[in-house]
């Protein structure tokens, strides 16, 4: 049997700056752990420089995602932006 995804989530705002927190510390993490061994090769030949570019750019895509949903403000009534 194969598990099905939800296509709505009940996160509030303080859960979503955990989330983007959490994701922004795990790119930090791996940013400074490719700057302690930038030619350390990984068991299937590819270069640890190659898969912490792919991790950071599902990261950088999830928290762009994360971006686009929230709702900005709006104000309905005329502010100048003086």
């Amino acid at each position: 049997m194969t598990a099905k995804y939800q296509t709505q989530f009940d996160i509030d705002r303080d859960e979503m700056e955990i989330i983007e927190q959490a994701l922004r510390d795990h790119a930090r993490n791996l940013y400074l752990k490719s700057l302690d061994d930038p030619a350390n090769p990984t068991s299937n030949g590819a270069s640890a420089n190659e898969e912490v570019n792919t991790r950071m750019n599902e990261i950088n895509s999830v928290l762009g995602k994360l971006h686009n949903q929230k709702i900005w403000y709006n104000p309905k009534e005329f502010v100048p932006g003086g």
